[in-house]
């Protein structure tokens, strides 16, 4: 396996495997060697995987970016609206954390995964799983309907919520953290969709940066 000569291989930081002989294909975590069929003279590259960021076109003229789409702020109206990131992940384990720039209360800040989506107004979400933090809820669709239940979490301005997604073809899984200490499994048996860690917005004024760039939590 090929990495940079300079960088100590972590096996707790975040990486994507790629093959390479007559082209590249990246390898999936969840499959054996065997199984994606390498032979003993392929070449295989360590590589960090993706950046991701919000998206300029997966939220609402609402929502503002900025520090090189690494930071979303809420503008001019009071309804929940979201902001999606990208690249999405569909296969694959990946741990984002939000940074709170504001206080949750009253609603005005959940964070998630998505489905990709056209509307971005949460009244009018079918495929949003996620954390309501002030209410310290989950809230996620059943039945093209969404539901709400306990969740124990508490948090504050300048927390780290930090979201683990384990998506595999038998386990898809999404487990919540407050800055790197595990706070429970919110989500099991996700559908074997792509989804897009995101935020949602409520009040004028809410701010959230995001972070990829960084390891696995311990625990």
């Amino acid at each position: 396996m090929n990495q940079n000569p300079n960088e100590i291989f972590n096996i707790n930081s975040q990486y994507r495997l790629i093959s390479s002989i007559s082209s590249l294909r990246e390898l999936c975590l969840y499959k054996t060697f065997e199984e994606e069929n390498i032979k003993d003279n392929e070449i295989l590259l360590i590589l960090k995987p993706e950046t991701i960021k919000f998206s300029l076109n997966l939220k609402t003229a609402h929502i503002e970016l900025e520090n090189k789409k690494k930071t979303a702020i809420k503008y001019d109206i009071d309804d929940a609206e979201f902001c999606l990131s990208e690249p999405g992940i569909q296969y694959g384990k990946r741990y984002i954390e939000f940074i709170l720039e504001s206080e949750p209360f009253e609603k005005n800040i959940m964070i998630g995964i998505s489905l990709y989506r056209n509307n971005f107004r949460f009244n009018e979400s079918k495929d949003f799983y996620g954390l309501i933090l002030s209410e310290k809820q989950k809230v996620y669709n059943l039945n093209g309907k969404m539901k709400t239940e306990t969740f124990d979490i508490n948090t504050k301005v300048g927390d780290k919520i930090g979201l683990l997604l384990e998506l595999s073809f038998k386990e898809r899984i999404l487990t919540y953290y407050i800055n790197k200490t595990f706070v429970g499994i919110a989500f099991r048996n996700l559908p074997h969709e792509k989804f897009y860690p995101c935020v949602c917005l409520g009040f004028p004024g809410t701010k959230i940066k995001i972070d990829s760039k960084i390891d696995f939590p311990d625990n």
